[in-house]
């Protein structure tokens, strides 16, 4: 088996035919697509039976008990037996016929690297807008040491911190005993791909998105983040990463790409911070503990970051929390158009 799909389902009926169906009319056909049904309690359990039970590369398994998008993806990874490991979230889809083609013309055309990376398309359902970006970086990029070609996907934002925005080699996964974290809350996604940095040796590039992302879909959690449980999350995601990158054997040029990666992480825990009532005592406590980090930010190889950088050795931390909790605030509600 060449490549699993790991598809979290959770009542997801009224997009999962168009999820699945992405899947299934692939000409590229060496694939399993493990759907993981986390509990639904709509009709996503019979639209999943249905396709297990007319195409044997689609696989339906029901979880005991609801234990949310990270549980479900473990037991994809546990259950998978592909050299290459793809996540779809369900309300989610491909789109075009060639992709799975496209991802193995890659990989083997590149000595099969731990990773392989791709621009994500982007469904806006409110307004029916379909974005599928074309970046045409993969000449350069893929002649490139991994840490060269992290730093540069970092610069232009196109290492995405979206499980989806990535495939990876099962090796990797298992060789290095890699998880989703089911204590998290928000920002799984980021989680799993600052690990995948740690050990990592490889990375490659498609140009063309075939991964539409959904936004604004009924089922969808990305938008109903709490401020205070995204605020939980980062800082959780960015102590372990310091007390890993102190106390586990990382490279030191893997280290350097995962700082560059959180550094953008600690600029959104700014901004969360910042958005807390000023009264919660919380606040002040997460402000006096941003300001003992604030060397994460020298690890600017993103341009948001390095901005961040400037903003706060020249007015200090409490004038780029406001700015940065401003401009959260403000694509929050640019998002709920």
């Amino acid at each position: 088996m060449y490549l699993s799909i790991i598809i979290p389902v959770y009542n997801s009926a009224d997009y999962l035919r168009r999820c699945l169906d992405s899947v299934k009319y692939q000409s590229f056909t060496d694939y399993e697509a493990l759907l993981i049904d986390d509990g639904s309690t709509d009709s996503s359990e019979i639209i999943c039976k249905e396709y297990a039970e007319n195409d044997d590369r689609f696989k339906y398994y029901r979880r005991p008990m609801n234990g949310g998008a990270s549980a479900a993806r473990n037991d994809g990874i546990r259950l998978s037996s592909g050299s290459y490991i793809m996540f779809i979230d369900n309300d989610d889809w491909i789109e075009g016929s060639d992709a799975f083609a496209a991802l193995q013309s890659t990989i083997q055309n590149n000595n099969e690297p731990d990773i392989v990376a791709w621009p994500m398309g982007e469904y806006i359902e409110n307004v029916g807008k379909l974005n599928l970006p074309v970046v045409p970086i993969s000449k350069s990029i893929n002649e490139l040491d991994f840490k060269t070609a992290v730093l540069s996907l970092l610069k232009e934002n196109n290492y995405y911190s979206s499980a989806s925005g990535k495939i990876v080699k099962k090796q990797l996964v298992v060789s290095n005993n890699l998880k989703f974290n089911v204590n998290l809350k928000h920002n799984e996604d980021s989680d799993w791909s600052l690990k995948l940095l740690y050990y990592a040796k490889s990375i490659k590039w498609i140009d063309s998105s075939y991964y539409v992302y959904r936004r604004n879909s009924a089922s969808s959690t990305s938008s109903k983040a709490n401020c205070a449980n995204v605020v939980n999350s980062i800082e959780s995601i960015i102590d372990k990463h310091l007390s890993a990158i102190e106390t586990q054997p990382i490279s030191s040029h893997n280290i350097i790409v995962a700082n560059n990666f959180v550094a953008y992480l600690f600029v959104l825990l700014v901004a969360n911070v910042f958005s807390m009532p000023k009264i919660d005592q919380n606040r002040i406590n997460y402000i006096a503990k941003l300001r003992k980090n604030l060397w994460i930010l020298e690890y600017d190889a993103q341009t948001r970051v390095k901005f961040a950088r400037i903003i706060c050795s020249l007015f200090g931390l409490n004038i780029l929390g406001e700015l940065l909790s401003k401009a959260l605030n403000t694509e929050k509600r640019r998002l709920k158009r």
